[in-house]
């Protein structure tokens, strides 16, 4: 009977704590400025612990009546970042993504069940403040913007 309550407890801190962390998250939404805002991005960043936090990105066309409006795909890269700690360096992880994932072979943008077809991005990292973005594509853009997500990991 006892390795089933210590069992039990177990099982209830681990759902408290990622009760308490869950409210530790800050999402936005923006374009991507280099493909001509064809794509757009939920981003959301929570805390794993006081150290740790995790960032997620789900990516899907920006499309009109749900057809691709490039008319070829690109290499598209992106990144969030500290810039108050790193200036235009960044200190964590980039993400690249071909855009012709975000849509079939026809240029819909969307699936047979009339969803739309996405590509979504994880990853873990030290947690601080997510101040700017930066992006670049196959074309001759490479921009830097504005993010402003904290997902306040330190508690304070």
């Amino acid at each position: 009977m006892m390795k089933f309550k210590s069992t039990t407890l177990a099982c209830s801190l681990l759902v408290l704590a990622s009760a308490s962390s869950s409210a530790l998250e800050q999402s936005r939404t923006w374009y991507a400025s280099t493909l001509g805002n064809s794509a757009v991005i939920e981003t959301t960043v929570g805390c794993v612990d006081r150290d740790m936090m995790w960032e997620k990105h789900v990516v899907k066309a920006n499309a009109w009546n749900d057809v691709w409006g490039q008319s070829r795909d690109y290499e598209w890269t992106f990144a969030i970042y500290n810039s108050n700690r790193s200036g235009a360096y960044l200190t964590g992880p980039e993400f690249v993504l071909d855009t012709s994932r975000l849509h079939d072979a026809s240029g819909s943008t969307v699936d047979a069940q009339g969803n739309d077809i996405s590509v979504t991005f994880y990853t873990i990292r030290p947690y601080e403040p997510m101040t700017s973005k930066r992006e670049r594509s196959s074309t001759p853009y490479n921009t830097i913007g504005y993010m402003g997500l904290d997902a306040s990991c330190d508690f304070e």
